[in-house]
C-alpha cells in the first residue's frame, strides 16, 4: 500500500468563543458541523445529549507543509496519545491533519474539531482494550463493562473511561442497531450468564460494529492492472482511514496487545515484532523499569512486615500507581510510586509531584498512598493533604485501621472540609504574599507573618473507600 499524507509545519489550538461572526467560520458553523459529524459516527447518541457551549479547534496552516509516508505504528502512538487538547495537539503537530469529515477547508488552513479527535482516540483505545479482554479471557473484569438481560437474551455494552473536564466519552453499543440492519445480521443473544465461552462473541460483535461505524467508509478499493493481471487493494483515503486500517490488521491478525510494564502505554506482539513473553515496550523502559523494581525491593521487606500485601500494578493510565497496598482482608487500601529521581520537599517539582499523587488518590478513590525516591525518602499521602509528609519508619498497616474504625462519616465529612478551608486559606496568603513582592518593599514584613509553617494544616490517616481487589 502506498500511502502518503502532508503535515502543517504550523498547528494552533483555537476556541469557538473568540471567533467572530464576520469571519470566515463562525460558532454557528462549529455547532453545524459537530452536529453533523455525530450524525455518522455517534450512531448511539453517546455523545448526543451532552450539551457543548465551547469546541476547541485544531487550525493547519496550508501553506507550509511536508509529504511523508505514515508508519504502521502511528496506531500505537495515537492510542498512547495524551486524552487531552495538549495531547492532541502534540500528534498533531508531528503527523498533521486527521482528515476528519466535517472539517473545514479554508483559503489559508484547514479546521478540524478537538472533540472529534477525542471520540476517535476514545473509540480506538476501546478497539485495544477489547483485544486485550478477549486474548486474556478476563470475564471478571469485562462483566463490569457489561450488562445482561437473560429474560431477552439483549446485552448493553458500555465502556465509560474517557474523559475530559467538560466532556464524556462514554462508548456504548447494543443489539439491534444499525448494524443489524444493514447487514441482516444478529448479534448474539445471551442464554446464559458470561463465560469463557461466549466472552469472545461478543467482544467480536461489538467490534463488527465499531469498525463498521469508523473503519468501512474511510477506505477505498485501489484497481491497478499489470501485465494483463488486475490486483485491488484498500487504499485509506485519510489519516484517520489509515489508523483504522492498521487498527483493523491487528485484529485481522491476531496480534497480541500489552501495556509496557514501566510506562504503561500500548504496544503490540505478533508478525515477528516482539518476543510473546516481552513485558516492556522498549529498551529504555527495560532499563527504567529495572531500576524502579531495585529501588522497590528494598523496601518490599518493610512493607510485608508491617502488614501491607504489594503487588504490581498493570494498569495502563497515567492514574495508575506503580504498586498496589493490600491488607489481609484482600481490599485495596492505597498506593505506591517509586520515583528514580531524587524528589523531595525541596525540589521545585515537589508541588506538582504532590499533584501528580493527588490525582491518582482521587481516581482510584482511594485514601493513602505513598511515594519512595531513590534516595530512600518515604512520603505519606492522604487526600485532605495537599502535600505529603515524611516519614523514616513504615506505619504499621493498622495504624489505619484503627484510625478509620474510630471515625464516623459525619467527622470524617467535616474534617474533609475543614481541610479544604485551610488549604484555601494557605493557596489565598501565597498569592498575596507573591503579590506583595512585586507590588511593596514591605513585603518581607508580610512575608514573615504568613510563612507555611505557621498554619497548622490537618493532617491524618483513613481507609475510606476501601475496595476488594478482584
Amino acid at each position: 500500500m502506498n500511502f502518503n499524507w502532508s503535515r502543517a509545519k504550523e498547528v494552533k489550538l483555537l476556541f469557538s468563543k473568540d471567533l467572530r461572526n464576520e469571519e470566515l467560520l463562525r460558532q454557528s458553523d462549529i455547532a453545524a458541523s459537530w452536529e453533523n459529524y455525530l450524525s455518522v459516527f455517534d450512531d448511539n447518541k453517546c455523545l448526543k445529549s451532552q450539551k457543548v457551549t465551547e469546541h476547541a479547534l485544531l487550525k493547519f496552516n496550508k501553506k507550509e507543509t511536508a509529504t511523508y509516508i505514515p508508519d504502521s505504528s502511528i496506531i500505537i502512538e495515537f492510542a498512547n496519545t495524551d486524552f487531552s487538547l495538549d495531547g492532541l495537539k502534540k500528534f498533531a503537530e508531528k503527523y498533521g491533519r486527521l482528515g476528519i469529515g466535517s472539517s473545514f477547508d479554508l483559503p489559508d488552513s484547514y479546521i478540524e474539531l478537538a472533540n472529534a479527535w477525542l471520540w476517535e482516540l476514545a473509540n480506538v483505545r476501546n478497539v485495544l482494550s477489547l483485544i486485550t479482554h478477549k486474548q486474556n479471557l478476563s470475564v471478571d473484569k469485562f462483566s463490569k463493562l457489561l450488562k445482561i438481560d437473560l429474560d431477552t437474551g439483549l446485552w448493553e455494552f458500555e465502556n465509560n473511561r474517557s474523559k475530559t473536564t467538560n466532556l464524556n466519552f462514554p462508548v456504548y453499543i447494543f443489539p439491534t442497531g444499525d448494524f443489524e440492519l444493514n447487514f441482516d445480521k444478529e448479534l448474539i443473544r445471551f442464554k446464559e450468564n458470561l463465560n469463557n465461552k461466549n466472552l469472545p462473541q461478543v467482544i467480536d460483535d461489538i467490534l463488527s460494529v465499531i469498525f463498521f461505524n469508523f473503519y468501512r467508509d474511510r477506505v477505498k478499493p485501489v484497481i491497478s492492472s499489470k501485465d494483463n493481471k488486475f490486483t485491488s487493494e484498500m487504499q485509506p483515503v485519510s489519516l484517520i482511514g489509515y489508523i483504522w486500517h492498521e487498527l483493523f490488521k491487528i485484529v485481522e491478525n491476531n496480534n497480541i496487545i500489552k501495556n509496557c510494564r514501566y510506562c504503561k502505554e500500548v504496544f503490540t506482539i505478533g508478525m515477528g515484532s516482539a518476543r510473546s513473553d516481552k513485558v516492556y515496550c522498549s529498551n529504555s523502559c527495560v532499563v527504567n523499569g529495572s531500576r524502579t523494581e531495585a529501588i522497590f525491593k528494598k523496601y518490599e521487606n518493610d512493607f510485608q512486615k508491617k502488614g501491607y500485601i504489594v503487588r504490581k500494578s498493570s494498569g495502563n493510565t497515567d492514574k495508575q500507581f506503580d504498586y498496589w497496598l493490600i491488607n489481609k482482608n484482600n481490599e485495596l487500601i492505597g498506593g505506591l510510586d517509586i520515583s528514580q529521581s531524587g524528589i523531595s520537599e525541596f525540589s521545585q517539582k515537589w508541588d506538582h509531584q504532590c499533584k501528580v499523587i493527588q490525582s491518582k488518590l482521587q481516581a482510584n478513590n482511594l485514601a493513602i498512598a505513598f511515594l519512595i525516591n531513590k534516595d530512600g525518602r518515604k512520603y505519606l499521602f492522604n487526600e485532605f493533604s495537599s502535600s505529603g509528609s515524611f516519614f523514616e519508619d513504615i506505619p504499621k498497616i493498622s495504624n489505619f485501621d484503627e484510625r478509620l474504625n474510630n471515625l464516623s462519616a459525619d467527622t470524617y465529612n467535616q474534617l474533609k472540609i475543614e481541610q479544604e478551608k485551610l488549604n484555601e486559606q494557605l493557596k489565598k496568603i501565597k498569592e498575596t504574599n507573591e503579590q506583595l513582592k512585586k507590588t511593596t518593599g514591605a513585603a518581607n514584613f508580610f512575608r514573615d507573618l504568613a510563612e507555611d509553617d505557621d498554619l497548622t494544616i490537618l493532617e491524618f490517616d483513613d481507609e475510606k473507600n476501601k475496595k476488594e481487589v478482584a
